[in-house]
């Protein structure tokens, strides 16, 4: 695990920022925000207030909940004392029923919902095809077997993985026919049993929830603090995963001011720039999959200088492996570059939505499934998708949908961006 002066170094692409105080033009100074940080979910997470008495009597035990919940959702890791989702994985297919903390049969059960909801775009048991991408395997200098990781920050070029081993974990990640006899979970005994499928031979299944996690954290932990204080807070989990309570305390603006990050090659790990900003009142929950930090190149082989030829996209622009695996094809797709979904409340479900659709190449079906949320969690969702791409004339832009309801709160936007389903809105580009 990442140390917490170690994050704090690490250069990183945010990929939305909410802008307070100290980025604002604001008459009031005398409100201030307070900031408080922890690491968990494997990234640092972000807890602000407006009252630095209230932030040290609250934060310690938002710390203490958020901890506790970070290893029950763990998968990779046992702890003393406690069933959690290592658990349950290292109990696969023995036929064990395995009693575990409530707050994770809940989890477990809202994962198989949305997997069956979003037709297996979402899918909590990509544990296997998650771990073929993510490490890979080398003899060092001195000849000792080593594990490396695939992604990072900084445009590193590697190879794929084998269509073998890729074959090999399709054959451990579930279908939705797979999921009423794999994953038995009981609400009133608390317990769940893990069985096999019949597919996966060779290895095992691994139930994930990195693409729910952060969301579903920062979900509870907004109700859990709204316990604790009738005060306006923030969490940020990696700037992937947002919440807010209340209304925005500075001065002459009650919005939350956002901005979404534009895709590479705007953005880079180098810099960041921002392709719109929107202001939305009251309580939100943000989610945003993106291909801008966790990814590698390929090569086509080198050139007369001996360096990678990067392997381009229909665009010309350099193609990206990014950790957003399709369950269902086995690789990355390359149809959006950054994909944010915002509402009220559901951090947890924007969270598995931004995923799916990461993986749909279609808006009208993206769409269609957002209405499909909607309906069933009776909230509404506004959305943004974004992708480079370059005209005719081989100028690079970045091609977006952006929900109508959302463009009546765009503050601005960078003239390379074009909303491709535009309404008239009043607005200073």
């Amino acid at each position: 695990m990442i140390s917490l002066k170690k994050l704090l170094r690490k250069i990183s692409i945010i990929i939305i920022s909410i802008c307070f105080i100290t980025g604002c033009k604001s008459k009031d100074t005398t409100i201030k925000p307070v900031r408080k940080y922890m690491e968990a979910f494997g990234t640092m997470i972000t807890f602000t207030m407006y009252d630095s008495k209230e932030i040290n009597k609250v934060f310690p035990k938002l710390e203490n909940y958020l901890e506790n919940l970070y290893f029950l959702l763990d998968r990779e890791h046992l702890y003393d004392n406690l069933n959690n989702l290592a658990t349950i994985n290292q109990n696969y297919g023995n036929g064990q029923e395995i009693v575990v903390d409530s707050l994770l049969i809940e989890a477990l059960e809202l994962s198989v919902e949305l997997m069956k909801l979003t037709d297996g775009y979402f899918n909590i048991g990509i544990g296997a095809l998650a771990d073929t991408y993510k490490y890979y395997y080398y003899y060092d200098e001195n000849n000792r077997w080593t594990e490396a990781e695939r992604f990072s920050s900084f445009g590193i070029v590697q190879d794929d993985p084998s269509e073998e081993q890729i074959e090999e974990a399709l054959s451990c990640t579930p279908t939705i026919d797979d999921l009423d006899n794999m994953l038995i979970i009981n609400k009133e005994s608390n317990s769940v049993i893990f069985n096999k499928i019949s597919t996966c031979t060779d290895k095992i299944v691994s139930l994930s929830m990195g693409a729910i996690g952060k969301g579903f954290a920062v979900e509870k932990a907004r109700n859990y603090v709204s316990t604790l204080t009738d005060k306006v807070f923030f969490i940020n989990a990696g700037s992937s995963s947002m919440v807010t309570k209340g209304i925005n305390p500075i001065k002459d603006r009650d919005t939350w001011n956002i901005d979404i990050q534009a895709p590479y090659p705007y953005s880079n790990f180098l810099s960041s720039d921002y392709s719109y900003q929107v202001g939305i009142k009251g309580d939100l929950a943000i989610s945003t999959s993106g291909d801008t930090e966790q990814f590698y190149f390929i090569s086509s082989g080198k050139d007369e200088n001996d360096k990678d030829i990067i392997v381009k996209d229909e665009y010309g622009i350099e193609l990206k492996r990014h950790h957003i695996i399709n369950p269902k094809s086995g690789k990355p797709e390359n149809y959006w570059n950054v994909i944010t979904f915002i509402s009220s409340s559901r951090a947890d479900i924007l969270d598995a939505l931004t995923t799916a659709s990461y993986s749909i190449s279609s808006i009208e079906e993206i769409q269609t499934l957002i209405s499909k949320i909607e309906n069933r969690y009776n909230i509404t969702i506004d959305y943004a998708l974004q992708r480079a791409k370059t005209d005719k004339n081989e100028n690079l832009y970045v091609s977006s949908y952006i929900s109508e309801s959302l463009q009546d709160k765009l503050l601005w936007f960078k003239d390379y961006l074009v909303i491709e389903n535009k309404k008239e809105v009043d607005i200073n580009e």
